[in-house]
């Protein structure tokens, strides 16, 4: 929904954040609510996928977090559930250094990283130290080099009644490197 396919020119050179309170079993999504960073318009959960590392551990050691409880997302009364996400560019090819202003070869990679919950991430002048406060996902990703446009966006699916959903957008900055 909202997200183009691998087949697209465009889809298949994205980087998807996902969010979803909705299991798909098609797509092979989880039971629990799960946040995930996708590529390249894929968007199944199947171990057979490259973006299927799905955990419970949630502590930055794979692309996608099974969320617990499984309803995290859904309580009653809502809560709000910050989220920061950062995308670093001109990385090498572990993500242990990204230093886009050096752009030292190899430098086409991106560290994308996400903190759900996060507590302390509205100071988007400076990075989070991601050692005292760990992502909960990440993902290191080869980027296209010539890749010089890019596309914000949001999608969701509200749905009505006792299953109604809402987004609020606060505090929404986005920089470039």
């Amino acid at each position: 929904m909202g997200v183009l396919g691998a087949a697209d020119a465009w889809g298949a050179d994205s980087i998807i954040f996902e969010t979803d309170v909705h299991r798909d079993v098609a797509r092979a999504d989880p039971v629990e609510n799960h946040s995930a960073i996708l590529l390249d318009g894929f968007l199944d959960h199947a171990p057979a996928s490259p973006s299927a590392t799905i955990s419970a551990a949630c502590n930055g050691t794979a692309t996608g977090c099974r969320h617990s409880p499984a309803n995290e997302f859904e309580e009653s009364p809502l809560q709000a559930h910050n989220q920061r996400i950062e995308i670093h560019t001109g990385c090498n090819a572990a993500c242990t250094l990204c230093n886009p202003s050096a752009h030292l070869a190899p430098n086409n990679y991106a560290r994308v990283t996400a903190w759900i919950d996060c507590t302390d991430c509205k100071d988007t002048a400076t990075d989070i130290n991601r050692i005292t406060t760990v992502p909960t996902i990440q993902r290191c990703v080869v980027i296209n080099p010539v890749l010089n446009t890019v596309y914000f966006g949001f999608t969701g699916g509200f749905r009505s009644g006792a299953s109604q959903q809402g987004v609020t957008l606060t505090n929404l900055h986005v920089r470039s490197e």
